[in-house]
């Protein structure tokens, strides 16, 4: 029997009122399946999609020739950065596309959404013919690099030939800084390994080094037992320096405090800043026979501790760059009454 005769027959018994119930439950579950497939279609399309916090996860990978810092496999798909031996440095997506084609991307970085203002700012784009869900951004990546050492989340933003494709996705950056850290020092690696050995004068150029003394000095805040994010890209930059000057053979960094508290006090923690120093040399790449950590704790201060201004300036730790086997003076000798002399009133 096909299907229209039972339905002739079915209508010609006059039970139609007796199955009513049956056929509308059987309509709406009919009807329940094709939204489900339409808004599955739809995943991709015309919404604003912010991925949740708990999936930011990112790992730090690395080979021989690049540098690679991955998200974890979010479910819209999967997002990367990659530096290879020329300090290139690409922002890769790919995309779970789901069917849809968009026409072009953005990529922008947002302030965290804890932050009171919310500044979102376009930093690369590219067009996507027959992109297939995977795109690279090449441009400005080191400033997307830089903003995300600060804290700052991503944004892309898709766009297809008609507003009904238009998307953006949310990328958060918790929980990145570690393995960050590494590609950074990993992209420094590369990039040095590439080079050939320069001459003193094509060192690159460092500001906050006093060239006469070959003396860095970084301060630390009332308490502060961890290194900023700042201190810690001052000290990559010097490391870049230590490598590509081959007569540089020690660095002694030299810890300080403020008057604030016991003197014993002081001097632990003047050696813990120094430490902390040292340890993230090591980190980067610098051999540890190469770094001489010294403890003064509140002697020596080069300014008046009788304002809250000076007590900021004495609490420092300094690094000397010791070149050529120069002799290097005992801690206990490092300053004389000369640099007493210095103290700023």
């Amino acid at each position: 029997m096909s299907f229209f005769e039972f339905l002739f027959k079915f209508f010609a018994w006059g039970k139609v009122e007796e199955y009513r119930y049956f056929f509308s439950r059987l309509i709406m579950f009919l009807i329940s399946i094709v939204v489900c497939l339409i808004n599955s279609s739809l995943a991709f399309s015309n919404q604003n999609i912010n991925i949740p916090m708990n999936f930011s996860n990112w790992i730090y990978q690395a080979g021989d020739l690049e540098c690679n810092l991955m998200s974890a496999d979010f479910p819209y798909g999967k997002f990367y950065f990659r530096s290879d031996k020329n300090n290139n440095i690409t922002f890769v997506v790919s995309l779970n596309q789901n069917g849809w084609q968009w026409d072009n991307a953005m990529l922008k970085i947002k302030n965290a959404p804890w932050e009171k203002a919310s500044d979102i700012k376009s930093v690369s784009s590219v067009w996507l013919p027959n992109s297939g869900g995977e795109f690279i951004f090449e441009r400005n990546i080191s400033h997307v690099l830089t903003s995300i050492n600060q804290g700052k989340w991503m944004m892309l933003s898709l766009r297809g030939s008609n507003s009904s494709a238009d998307q953006t996705i949310t990328i958060p950056t918790v929980n990145i800084q570690e393995a960050l850290q590494s590609f950074l020092s990993c992209r420094d690696r590369l990039l040095l390994r590439n080079q050939s050995t320069v001459q003193r004068e094509q060192l690159p150029k460092m500001p906050f080094l006093d060239t006469r003394d070959r003396e860095v000095v970084i301060y630390f805040a009332f308490g502060q037992r961890t290194l900023s994010n700042e201190q810690k890209m001052r000290l990559r930059a010097l490391y870049r320096y230590i490598v590509e000057d081959s007569r540089v053979n020690k660095v002694l960094v030299d810890g300080y405090t403020d008057n604030v508290g016991p003197s014993v006090a002081n001097l632990t923690i003047s050696r813990q800043r120094a430490e902390l120093i040292a340890k993230e040399l090591n980190r980067l790449g610098l051999a540890e026979e190469k770094v001489e950590v010294r403890a003064h704790g509140l002697r020596y201060p080069v300014a008046s501790n009788d304002t809250a201004t000076g007590q900021a300036k004495n609490r420092r730790v300094t690094l000397r760059l010791v070149r050529d086997n120069e002799q290097v003076v005992p801690a206990d000798h490092a300053f004389s009454n000369v640099e007493k002399g210095k103290i700023q009133q």
